[in-house]
């Protein structure tokens, strides 16, 4: 299997657990790394996913503030059972 084949299969994987957590409304931490190594955990729900731009609308749920996160962002994804 090509390196293309695998980064396709898991870049389908995450679009398939990120629409499951938006349509069924789950709780998600999101583990993020913006510009210059800046770390953040996030404890969100996704309110919107745009598959051209790969940009999620997150609803942070202690700061109740909306965020736009790009997919090339995020470290690590961990939805709530």
């Amino acid at each position: 299997m090509s390196d293309q084949n695998i980064r396709s299969e898991s870049y389908s994987h995450m679009v398939n657990m990120i629409e499951e957590a938006r349509i069924h409304g789950k709780l998600v931490r999101l583990s993020i790394v913006k510009g210059r190594g800046v770390q953040m955990n996030i404890p969100c729900k996704i309110l919107n996913f745009d598959e051209e731009s790969r940009n999620l609308a997150v609803y942070h749920v202690d700061d109740k503030q909306v965020h736009i996160v790009n997919m090339n962002e995020i470290d690590d994804f961990i939805i709530s059972s």
